[in-house]
C-alpha cells in the first residue's frame, strides 16, 4: 500500500513573490538544493552570483 506524507513548507512572501525548498538537501543524491520561486513581472529577485556551479531554470509565462 503507498503511504502520503503531508508535511509543511516554509514559504517566504513578500511583494515580488514567493520563495520555498519543497526537498530538504538531506533528500536530494547529487543536488545541493531546490527552490521554487513565483516573481511578479518586473521584479527582481536574488541578485546575486556563484563562482561555481550549474542551475536550471524552468520560466512558465502567464499573463493576467
Amino acid at each position: 500500500m503507498n503511504r502520503v506524507v503531508v508535511e509543511a513548507v516554509k514559504v517566504h512572501s513578500d511583494f515580488r513573490g514567493t520563495v520555498y525548498e519543497p526537498i530538504q538537501p538531506d533528500e536530494l543524491g547529487f543536488q545541493r538544493n531546490i527552490h521554487v520561486v513565483t516573481n511578479l513581472p518586473g521584479v527582481v529577485r536574488g541578485n546575486h552570483f556563484h563562482r561555481r556551479g550549474t542551475e536550471i531554470i524552468t520560466i512558465q509565462w502567464k499573463t493576467f
